[in-house]
């Protein structure tokens, strides 16, 4: 029985405690819409061991190998992402470009500059 879990970067850092993972003896699936330097998912992965899975897998719709900095190894990939500043699909900058349904890459000049303009994309 393989047991999903949907775990993301918030989930570990914005609850105050920790959470309850029932994954002793099952096979488990951490998505993960975007990994970076890979040190969260090496920490998920490692906390998700201590509780005795069969195995645990990571898989990323977008892969930034680029920034890697740690060993954390994907075992499926979506697509490979460049080294740039991604949005859209749940990724944002500054709480905009959320909600677009599609992956864009957003033009330096939109977070480098420190004001607002409506020519982020």
């Amino acid at each position: 029985m393989l047991l999903l879990l949907l775990l993301f970067f918030f989930f570990f850092f914005l609850r105050l405690s920790t959470p309850h993972i029932a994954a002793s003896g099952k096979h488990v699936l951490i998505v993960e819409d975007l990994i970076d330097t890979g040190t969260t998912l090496e920490f998920v992965k490692a906390y998700i061991q201590t509780k005795k899975p069969k195995s645990v897998k990571l898989c990323c719709i977008l892969d930034k190998k680029a920034r890697r900095t740690s060993s954390v190894k994907v075992d499926y990939v979506g697509f490979p992402c460049p080294d740039e500043f991604v949005v859209g699909f749940g990724m944002d900058f500054a709480e905009n470009y959320r909600t677009l349904p599609f992956v864009a890459v957003l033009k330096p000049s939109a977070y480098l500059k420190k004001h607002e303009t409506d020519d982020f994309l």
